[in-house]
């Protein structure tokens, strides 16, 4: 008998070899190893698939609540507050926005800047709150 390089008939005679690893019972050793590793798939998807998808449901609700806060935020106007305060005296605006409250504290350092006392300051279309 001839044994060709490459064939499957010596690895058959020499897995033959191994027949009290299971007790000499005709056991598909391969086949079981699949199914012991689809079983570990199957157990790992459902011990770790949950928590992965969960996880990417919190990230994708805390970027949605990003999103949203910095629209609220920068577009439709967060409350500001200008301070001015000369010495002692102090007064303050509140107004609506980013660039208004830019706009205020430009107007009430130029009045300022040209001598006008702070309480006599006046920013047209806010009124002092302090």
């Amino acid at each position: 008998m001839h044994e060709r390089i490459g064939g499957t008939a010596g690895l058959k005679r020499r897995a033959k070899n191994l027949d009290f690893i299971d007790g000499g019972l005709d056991f598909d050793l391969d086949a079981i190893a699949i199914m012991v590793m689809i079983v570990g798939a199957i157990v790992l998807l459902f011990v770790l698939g949950g928590p992965i998808v969960l996880l990417g449901i919190d990230l994708i609700w805390m970027l949605g609540a990003f999103l949203v806060s910095t629209f609220a935020r920068f577009c439709l106007g967060h409350p500001w507050r200008v301070d001015a305060v000369v010495g002692d005296e102090r007064a303050a605006w509140n107004v609506q926005g980013f660039r208004t409250a830019g706009s205020v504290r430009d107007q009430v350092r130029s009045q300022l800047d040209l001598g006008v006392p702070l309480t006599a300051v006046t920013v047209p279309g806010h009124s002092r709150t302090v």
